[in-house]
């Protein structure tokens, strides 16, 4: 399969809000299906990365009870992200 330079997609959004993607080849419908997700899951996503960083306290303080810095403190004890194989 030959690099793509741009995607294009057709991306329909129903009353309910189900996202339907059509396009023409594979790498034009995953940048579809990935601007769906990020649509209704930016947030969740962004949290996500943010919390195995250990960041949760530097971006949204203490928290009530401590709760950022003791989940900051848990997953920079688990160094998940330095656990990664970079390739």
């Amino acid at each position: 399969m030959g690099a793509v330079s741009s995607y294009e997609a057709e991306i329909a959004i129903t009353e309910a809000g189900v996202v339907h993607v059509t396009a023409d080849d594979w790498a034009s419908l995953g940048f579809g299906q990935g601007w769906g997700c990020a649509r209704d899951n930016l947030g969740v996503i962004a949290d996500q990365i943010v919390k195995v960083r250990g960041e949760r306290s530097r971006y949204w303080g203490r928290g009530a009870n401590d709760a950022h810095l003791a989940s900051d403190l848990g997953y920079r004890a688990l160094d998940l992200v330095g656990r990664t194989d970079p390739a």
